[in-house]
């Protein structure tokens, strides 16, 4: 049911998505965040979005052309998602004989994996994080013309980073303490 992939309850904690914002400089970004997290803003509808619906309804494609390409089966991994105190993600899947999450994408044809990749990583990282593993799949159509995926490791650095900024973050949202540049100042590496 695509409304309910759409529509979870993100205001209860931090998932994939919210991440990459955590990981960007943008006060703006975050202080967005904070108010969807206080429920001080509605999230945006995104039913008449045609990339996100046509992600969301290509995404049983994508996890069989992944495995037709790669012989790599692939199965559901927690459909009911995981939490982990104010985390929780929710998986496309995972290669159970690698032991390994998979994450679809569908882009544009003139998008790039380094891009995708990129734009995806704290998501990916969140996901490999709550799931502890090690690997995950990025299985991404570009256009209707091409297909790709890389692997993406584990990189702990970073995990240490991100968990540091989605605890921060989370105090100001159970304080209810508005974002500014002085309290947000873990965005700036030192």
């Amino acid at each position: 049911n695509m409304s309910s992939v759409v529509n979870i309850d993100r205001h209860k904690g931090i998932g994939g998505s919210d991440s990459g914002i955590l990981m960007q400089e943008s006060l703006s970004g975050i202080h967005d965040l904070w108010l969807l997290k206080t429920q001080r803003k509605q999230p945006v509808d995104l039913s008449d979005v045609l990339p996100v619906n046509m992600g969301i309804l290509t995404e049983p494609f994508n996890l069989q052309w992944f495995t037709k390409q790669t012989g790599i089966e692939t199965a559901p991994y927690a459909p009911e998602g995981v939490f982990e105190g104010f985390r929780y993600a929710h998986f496309d899947g995972w290669c159970p004989k690698e032991n390994a999450l998979i994450e679809c994408k569908h882009t544009n044809a003139f998008n790039t994996m380094r891009k995708v990749k990129t734009k995806y990583y704290a998501q990916i990282q969140h996901y490999i994080m709550l799931s502890k593993l090690d690997t995950c799949y990025l299985s991404v159509f570009f256009g209707n013309m091409k297909w790709e995926f890389i692997p993406i490791q584990k990189n702990r650095h970073y995990q240490v980073e991100l968990w540091r900024r989605q605890e921060l973050f989370w105090e100001l949202v159970d304080k209810d303490e508005e974002p500014t540049e002085d309290n947000t100042s873990w965005r700036l590496y030192e």
